[in-house]
């Protein structure tokens, strides 16, 4: 037997929406024509009344999180005007997007319904253009935008209600056109056994429910929206209930998973004994992709729209917001200013994770584009946690030692440095606030998160060169706890001819060069880098650039540059704020342990995350980087007091 479905609309019952149980009484449908010519009988005994509760989801979209209710003690009324209805009880108990969608409408009395009835094709009786449906089961109701039924007009809760009863049919004044034409009435068949989809005659007057109706109710619910979210049709769905009568949701959503795997494998193509897999391009994440784009457009991120973001040119942010809402299903009519705006960037929506995203590609933009001087002395060791770091050193030579016949290889090893670093975490916020958003004021929004990646590198910068200012003699090193410039490290020149000059420079190579590895041996460093503050850039380009230097006459007037070309100057005014005067040679950190900087593993630079609680006019983005630096070792650096 075949079995269809077919849908009538519904209104809520203006004055019974009671809000502190979440409840109202609402008209499912009614005994009028609907404009396609269908016509579902509402005489006693023509209804199956289900003994459970049925869901209430939005549009027909039949999908668990858009089921937002339930309505239960359907029963058969007559209104003021003879006809009659279906009236049922919903509660609402659902997702809270689903449920943020129908309150609004049911608190004002505008909400619409739509029932999906089930009907077997020998009780329908063809007359004309209209079909009547003599038996049939109601089994879903959906909040719609559009009711079908005319006569599922809005009920007043002061209304005249005839009882129900049997004679019902007998008081009815208004003319059945079906009923007129029909020559004999048409009995219906016999039920039929252990199944739920009810064909059968007249449901008995009373129905008494079972001790465990609660957890039957319950776990059709359960199974209800687990198969709508997997799109299971509804024969599927009736034969799970059945087998899951008596036993827990567990066994049901199990049943669920089965029909779901067998529904995709007869579905799929099989060729040789593989399933052939087509990838599509969902339209929803077209949307997305489109809205993204218009987005960083407006924010100034792109200089063009193509592909997906042309549709959206032009949009203000108000209607960026009501496409997001729109692409996720969201009915956008007649929904006010505040509420779209607030639906639009709820913590789990499509618009709020758009702008997350935007907000991460500004932030990353500027992060790396803002100039940094410190990167080239530093080599980068991520942590995993924010536990204190200390970095493995040799304790001894690496050099090999003569290994005599019958001899055994001299050992070294490797120790923990006696210094510690750790990462820290910065932070900062960013608000978007409705303001904005209503005087469409999105440039502004894209040049803050700029303004953040630049600060988050600056921040960085501060971080470093602090540990070659710090004090008198810098930070503390890993290798040895002691400053950078500790007497003890040699590697600091004074006095005379200690400018920026041959003679100066040579200085300063000799210290550099001079160092020894923790086992005594000489590493023989070339200097890499000349760091000198602002007052001394012009006089380092001046001696590094062989076209314009003039040579210094200390040694000799044929004296010839050596520096020049061989060494890169580096330029950073944070060393001003600590002497004017003094300067820096250092190796690269490719022969000897320098700077040691690094990011939580997985997140190397500033990131945006959402807040999860919203006041209703600012919704925030939190800017975070977790970062740490040190000194590893102070046998890559020579400071020179800069004295003429």
């Amino acid at each position: 037997m075949t079995h269809e479905t077919i849908q009538r609309s519904a209104l809520l019952t203006p004055n019974s929406w009671n809000e502190e149980t979440k409840t109202a009484e609402i008209v499912i449908s009614t005994d009028q024509i609907v404009g396609d010519g269908w016509k579902l009988s509402h005489d006693p005994g023509s209804i199956v009344m289900p003994t459970r509760p049925i869901p209430i989801d939005i549009e027909h979209s039949k999908h668990s999180a858009t089921v937002w209710g339930s309505v239960k003690d359907l029963r058969i009324e007559r209104n003021n005007n003879g006809v009659q209805e279906l009236i049922g009880k919903i509660a609402v108990d659902g997702p809270p997007d689903a449920v943020a969608i129908a309150l609004p409408r049911l608190r004002n009395g505008s909400a619409r319904f739509s029932v999906e009835a089930r009907y077997t094709q020998d009780q329908l009786t063809p007359s004309g253009s209209i079909v009547r449906v003599n038996m049939w089961e109601p089994i879903m109701v959906s909040l719609v935008a559009a009711p079908q039924d005319p006569g599922a007009i809005m009920r007043s809760s002061n209304s005249p209600q005839s009882p129900p009863g049997p004679d019902m049919a007998n008081d009815d004044k208004t003319p059945d056109p079906v009923q007129a034409q029909e020559t004999a009435p048409v009995a219906p068949p016999a039920p039929e056994a252990a199944t739920i989809q009810r064909s059968a005659g007249p449901a008995p007057a009373t129905v008494e429910a079972p001790p465990q109706m609660a957890a039957a109710d319950a776990l059709e619910l359960t199974v209800r929206r687990a198969a709508g979210a997997a799109g299971l049709g509804e024969d599927a769905i009736t034969g799970i209930i059945e087998r899951s009568l008596g036993r827990d949701s567990q066994f049901a959503l199990m049943g669920v998973i089965r029909a779901t795997r067998e529904r995709l494998e007869a579905a799929s193509p099989v060729h040789a004994g593989h399933p052939a897999v087509t990838v599509t391009r969902d339209e929803g994440d077209t949307i997305m992709r489109g809205l993204t784009q218009a987005m960083e457009y407006r924010c100034g991120l792109t200089k063009s729209l193509d592909g997906e973001g042309l549709q959206f040119r032009g949009y203000s942010a108000r209607e960026l917001c009501r496409a997001a809402l729109e692409n996720r299903g969201v009915v956008t009519r007649g929904m006010g200013i505040n509420e779209l705006i607030a639906r639009a960037f709820h913590s789990t929506s499509d618009m709020s994770n758009i702008t997350a995203a935007v907000v991460n590609k500004s932030l990353r933009a500027a992060y790396d584009e803002e100039p940094s001087t410190w990167e080239v002395l530093s080599t980068r060791g991520d942590l995993p946690d924010f536990k204190k770091a200390t970095e493995v050193q040799m304790s001894a030579s690496m050099v090999p030692q003569p290994l005599q016949e019958g001899g055994s290889y001299k050992a070294t090893t490797m120790q923990d440095g006696s210094g510690t670093w750790n990462l820290v975490t910065y932070a900062i916020s960013i608000s978007l606030t409705r303001q904005m958003i209503i005087n469409d004021d999105l440039n502004a929004f894209g040049e803050i998160p700029t303004k953040l990646g630049s600060g988050a590198r600056i921040m960085q910068s501060n971080i470093v060169w602090d540990l070659l200012l710090s004090g008198a003699s810098g930070a503390k090193t890993m290798d040895d706890n002691k400053e950078v410039f500790h007497v003890d490290h040699n590697n600091t020149i004074s006095g005379a001819n200690t400018v920026i000059s041959i003679a100066g420079m040579d200085l300063a190579r000799q210290k550099l060069g001079l160092q020894k590895d923790p086992s005594g041996n000489r590493l023989n460093l070339r200097p890499a880098y000349l760091i000198v503050p602002q007052a001394l850039a012009t006089t380092a380009e001046q001696f590094l650039n062989p076209l314009n230097f003039a040579p210094n006459t200390v040694t000799g007037d044929n004296a010839t540059n050596v520096f020049a070309r061989s060494v890169t100057q580096i330029t950073e005014a944070r060393l001003d704020d600590d002497s004017s005067k003094m300067w820096y040679l250092a190796a690269s950190p490719s022969r000897v342990p320098m700077l040691r900087h690094g990011y939580l593993s997985g997140e190397p630079g500033p990131t945006i995350t959402t807040e999860e609680k919203r006041d209703p006019d600012v919704f925030k983005y939190l800017m975070r980087i977790d970062y740490g630096a040190a000194v590893r070792s102070h046998l890559g650096f020579v400071r020179s007091k800069g004295e003429a």
